[in-house]
């Protein structure tokens, strides 16, 4: 068990050295939408941002990471960490939390945006520098492959594409979904409109794909009373899971109990 742990070091060790990270660059980009994704919060105007963080070694190896938001003010401080971490090796992901994140100082300002792509980094490092995937490195697969699930937005319509409101215009974009990337998996993400409505489309997705997986995800904002009133109607339809009905702040617990008090007994 304990060579497992040190086996990732043994590449560098046998070099009698330890590699340095040099330098840090971070790159917003941004990814077009076919189209406006609505949710219970407003919607995607038409892109997501993204932060591509490249951090590099005296090995000449170049690590890559990842993490959601950008602009100026979040690429400056992933790249402010240049300092603390000239020198630092990248293989000792303990010690590089502390230099990012410490958890003293994190009570009052968290820099897990910041640690996050950077350790991503680091660890696509230890995989290339090693030769092994990564998730060797962490404890090893579990599986080949991992299915991916459709995300079902209702949408607003821009140059002829988007625009699903109805049941019968999201069966549609479902099934282009399907043909187009194999998905076996639909996960509607409801709220935009009434409980009604997201019930509706979910029994016709149901009846349009017999032998698919169907989540409903409608984004925290139901009361109890909705999500146990659509869980009844959706109960016969063998749904794969419906998750994130109630509100999040702190009185989301007292609601779950009230959900599991109601939710009938299965074998």
């Amino acid at each position: 068990m304990f060579h497992f742990f040190l086996s990732p070091f043994n590449f560098f060790l046998s070099k009698g050295k330890f590699m340095k990270i040099t330098d840090i660059k971070a790159t917003t980009v941004s990814v077009p939408l076919e189209a406006p994704l609505r949710h219970a919060a407003g919607s995607h105007p038409g892109r997501f941002v993204r932060t591509i963080v490249q951090v590099f070694t005296d090995e000449g190896i170049v690590g890559l990471g990842e993490v959601g938001g950008g602009g100026n003010s979040l690429e400056a401080e992933i790249e402010g960490m240049k300092s603390a971490l000239a020198g630092h090796d990248p293989f000792n992901l303990e010690m590089l939390r502390w230099k990012v994140n410490n958890p003293i100082l994190s009570a009052y300002t968290s820099k897990l945006q910041v640690l996050a792509p950077i350790e991503f980094a680091c660890l696509d490092i230890m995989g290339k520098a090693t030769g092994r995937p990564v998730c060797d490195l962490i404890g090893g697969k579990v599986r080949d492959k991992i299915p991916f699930a459709a995300y079902l937005f209702y949408r607003y319509e821009r140059d002829g594409k988007g625009g699903e409101e109805t049941a019968e215009q999201m069966v549609v974009h479902a099934q282009n979904l399907v043909d187009e990337h194999g998905f076996t998996s639909l996960k509607l993400k409801g709220s935009v409109f009434p409980p009604a409505h997201d019930v509706a489309v979910t029994k016709a997705l149901r009846a349009h794909f017999p032998h698919h997986k169907i989540r409903v995800d409608p984004n925290c904002v139901w009361s109890v009373e909705d999500a146990i009133w659509v869980a009844k109607q959706i109960e016969p339809l063998d749904i794969e899971y419906f998750g994130r009905y109630g509100a999040w702040p702190r009185w989301r617990a007292s609601k779950n109990k009230r959900l599991c008090r109601w939710r009938p007994h299965r074998g």
